[in-house]
């Protein structure tokens, strides 16, 4: 059994994880026709997208995971990739060009829209999320101020402002289905949401500094209508009632974390980047309880 995959960023390579976490580990390479740098789980989790190494980094649609050569699927060029692990859209940001291009049907045959420059967008995308319901990619955008533009699947080609937030500095996004955008801001140690409809809806705080957050580096959707953020330093995670009915519930992390990522769906996240520290991982149907994911001698 896998239950996510991972790139393992000190030999470039993509890595199952093999078991479920207390017992699982690092398999061995999966075979790859270029070097990894990164990758998000994409379509219920059946696929990734890849991104390459190099000066010319692209974004690879790779499925067929289980099989001796896994299908990669060439897109476009793409230094980071917005998407979500339910999600069969994508939006693919290649900062180099200054320019995003949202990708769609990744489930079938994928289809790659027009390109969008930074122009139009009204600046530089700092961050980004899906709306998995109706494929929308949600950017982050900013100038002077920052920005919140969609692009759609309907009209690819065509970003829309959506709402102005003034001088904030985003640093991470995700959608929450049917409720709206959660973003942080690091600096400020503060997580808020935007509620649905995006343009209009209400904004509010789910977590500040006097609430004991700092230093947000990742936020997802929990089980229960509850928050989930990892923290850099101090190490640990927060369960976040967006209410603000309870109280939030705090545990330490072994490591400092880096991001949260679903690497299964509802259950499994990564919180670092496999390099010279370990794996570890949080297991949603365990409280978000953490896991080291060692690498393995042995074969699968």
């Amino acid at each position: 059994m896998r239950s996510g995959y991972v790139v393992d960023e000190a030999t470039s390579v993509l890595r199952p994880i093999v078991g479920l976490p207390g017992s699982a580990y690092l398999g061995r390479a999966i075979p790859l026709p270029f070097l990894a740098a990164s990758a998000i789980a994409v379509a219920g989790g059946s696929s990734l997208i890849v991104n390459s190494t190099g000066d010319e980094p692209h974004a690879y649609l790779v499925r067929k995971l289980d099989e001796p050569e896994p299908e990669a699927i060439r897109l476009a060029p793409a230094d980071r990739v917005f998407a979500g692990i339910r999600a069969n859209t994508a939006l693919l940001y290649s900062a180099r060009e200054g320019i995003v291009r949202l990708v769609f049907a990744l489930d079938k045959a994928p289809s790659t829209g027009p390109e969008v420059r930074e122009a139009a967008l009204g600046g530089k995308p700092v961050a980004g999320a899906i709306d998995e319901e109706s494929g929308c990619a949600w950017l982050a955008v900013r100038s002077e101020d920052t920005a919140i533009v969609s692009l759609c699947p309907d009209r690819p080609g065509e970003p829309r402002v959506q709402r102005q937030l003034g001088p904030i500095d985003i640093t991470t996004m995700t959608y929450w289905k049917r409720n709206g955008l959660l973003f942080a801001q690091r600096k400020e140690h503060r997580v808020s949401i935007l509620r649905a409809p995006i343009a209009t809806g209400m904004q509010s705080i789910v977590a500040s500094a006097g609430d004991g957050l700092a230093d947000p580096a990742g936020i997802q959707p929990a089980p229960g209508a509850r928050i989930v953020i990892v923290q850099g330093e101090p190490a640990r995670l927060m369960i976040a009632d967006p209410s603000r009915k309870d109280p939030p519930v705090f545990a330490d992390l072994p490591v400092a974390a880096e991001l949260l990522d679903y690497l299964s769906p509802d259950r499994i996240l990564s919180v670092n980047r496999v390099s010279a520290s370990p794996l570890v991982v949080l297991d949603a149907e365990q409280e978000f309880a953490s896991y080291y994911i060692p690498p393995a001698g042995d074969p699968e």
